[in-house]
């Protein structure tokens, strides 16, 4: 048990220090690649879906973080995410794995679902936050 949250505090840590990185790594200094909202706020609908999208994709990182410092994630013994129960605000029981997916190729996460790896996790994680 204390071996997983060990583990579990070293794999937020390097995420947060790789989320870090990789932001700064993203941001230039050239302001002529920046993305103007306030221009577009005026030339477009802001409460069109689309906008409020290109919006959360700036704010994917830091979501994604929340997400796994507060739900955590539950791996085997070979690395890979496995199913865990968690119990939400309601006092439910939920099968979720990965950074908080409840659903895996369009099924209800169950105990049987098959282990993922963390980058598929990841990608699938992104993708709900992004795409759907």
């Amino acid at each position: 048990m204390a071996n997983t949250k060990f583990r579990n505090f070293l794999f937020g840590a390097s995420l947060v220090g790789g989320l870090s990185v990789g932001a700064s790594a993203c941001q230039k200094d050239d302001k002529d690649d920046k993305y103007d909202f306030k221009k577009e706020i005026k030339t477009q609908d802001v409460t069109s879906f689309g906008f409020f999208k290109k919006r959360m994709h700036q704010i994917t990182p830091q979501v994604m973080l929340e997400t796994i410092l507060v739900e955590g994630v539950e791996l085997d013994n070979k690395g890979l995410c496995r199913p865990y129960k968690k119990t939400t605000a309601k006092g439910e029981d939920k099968w979720t794995m990965g950074f908080g997916l409840t659903q895996l190729d369009g099924k209800p996460v169950t105990k049987d679902t098959r282990h993922i790896t963390i980058q598929e996790a990841w990608e699938k994680s992104i993708k709900f936050y992004e795409d759907e």
